[in-house]
């Protein structure tokens, strides 16, 4: 007889001599299926270009701090001081995190491009040169003089990129339409205008060889669980102006399952002329494009390694990925369609057959932050070796919270205010789902 055969019929005996009833005994009953659910959030709180971060910082980590959640990716928390701020808030809740401390110095795990060639690591600062220099210096001067936090002087911080778009035209289109090099200096500047005086910015982008993504480097990636996290690691991707990267843990559900869950933020795909594609990835284009050849790049990327790291088991892949599909019934407007096909025809995405798509990022409806921009489904949760059968529910999340704020005074001291008196928690909305994971 085997072992399993053995062990069968000695429990079969011992529950039929210890009572004449012939219903099972539930304390001996094997582990069962568990519901778990699974958010992913983008907080937004990326600097002094994202309105009303101060006052939304606290209500956000109030409201995921109160949500009914087990496992949860957030992006965009840039700071690593807004990472401890959130682990420390929710810990009652979600006892166990994520996170790395990245700077300038991180490497990118597969820096190869799209042809298998590794781009050069620069050793001279984008704006070194004299010419460049020289039309950095005008462009910053213009900021300080219109657009900083305090007026007339670069010790304050560029109040919006519009601003600086609209008034220093004149100067920056010397560095935005000007040469390769003129490219090169103008994408280092740009991503420093949220986060770093006008002066820092000056300084960095002409002594610093690897100036040129926001935050220094950070990544704003947290994962956050109920359960025990074990192996957590990180992915660093190729990215251009921010940090990009997937974070990975294998999470241990109380049924005995183990499921690897990957949290991720992607690039986005810029088409303003305010924002060319100055990196390495773009694969020859310098507009939108490039911001398209990098994003595929991401996510070819991100497969690999989920398929390296998870060739069998379970796994759950989730974030931000600035893609996503066009529903025209539910006025869902596309956005970078093919990346999000290479994900979704792979890992089909957590929500039952009768989920009724909505956008969660919502420029066309009532998202005060997010005004401008698209009605689009770009957060998104995946399976991996998980039957969509077993997603119970999904929904947005935090789109009912909102933040007190003051409303900003109307512009040329007219009458009334210009801005609102309540705010969502995030330019984004939340995605969540319930999924039954067996054990």
């Amino acid at each position: 007889m085997s072992p399993k055969l053995m062990i069968a019929a000695v429990s079969l005996l011992a529950v039929s001599c210890s009572s004449s009833s012939d219903a099972p005994n539930p304390a001996e009953a094997g582990p069962s299926a568990q519901q778990i659910t699974v958010d992913t959030f983008n907080l937004y709180l990326a600097g002094s270009f994202s309105p009303y971060e101060n006052e939304r910082r606290q209500p956000i980590i109030d409201a995921i701090a109160s949500t009914e959640t087990d496992i949860l990716c957030i992006q965009e928390a840039w700071r690593d001081s807004d990472k401890d701020l959130i682990i420390a808030g929710v810990k009652a809740k979600l006892p166990y995190s994520v996170m790395f401390k990245d700077n300038l110095d991180t490497k990118v795990d597969d820096p190869t491009d799209q042809n298998g060639v590794t781009p050069p690591t620069p050793d001279t600062p984008p704006c070194a040169a004299t010419e460049q220099s020289t039309k950095l210096d005008a462009v910053m001067a213009c900021i300080a003089k219109n657009c900083s936090s305090i007026p007339g002087s670069d010790e304050g911080t560029a109040v919006s990129t519009m601003c600086a778009v609209q008034l220093c035209q004149t100067e920056a289109v010397a560095l935005l339409l000007g040469t390769a090099e003129d490219k090169k200096c103008y994408g280092c500047a740009a991503p420093l205008l949220p986060t770093d005086t006008i002066k820092q910015i000056g300084t960095k982008c002409k002594t610093d060889p690897k100036a040129g993504l926001a935050f220094d480097g950070m990544s704003g990636l947290i994962l956050l669980s109920k359960f025990p996290l074990e192996n957590p690691e990180q992915h660093v991707l190729p990215g251009t102006w921010n940090r990009r990267a997937v974070v990975r843990a294998t999470a241990r559900i109380p049924n005995g399952a183990s499921i690897d869950v990957y949290c991720n933020h992607t690039s986005p795909i810029f088409t303003q002329i305010a924002f060319p594609y100055t990196g390495d990835y773009g694969n020859g284009q310098t507009d939108y494009r490039g911001w398209e050849n990098e994003l595929m790049l991401q996510m070819q990327k991100i497969v690999a390694y989920v398929d390296a790291k998870t060739p069998s088991g379970r796994a759950i892949i989730l974030g931000d990925f600035n893609s996503g599909p066009e529903i025209k019934e539910s006025g869902i407007e596309k956005e970078g369609v093919p990346e999000y096909l290479l994900l979704s025809n792979k890992y089909p995405e957590a929500v039952p057959a009768d989920y009724k798509s909505k956008c969660t990022y919502c420029g066309k409806e009532d998202n005060y932050l997010a005004a401008g921009g698209p009605n689009s489904w770009i957060d998104h949760i995946f399976l991996k070796n998980i039957a969509t059968s077993e997603v119970k529910s999904a929904q947005r999340r935090f789109t009912g919270a909102t933040v007190a704020v003051t409303p900003a005074p109307a512009p040329d001291g007219g009458d009334g205010d210009a801005g609102p008196s309540t705010v969502p928690l995030s330019d984004h909305y939340g995605m969540s789902a319930v999924i039954n994971i067996q054990p």
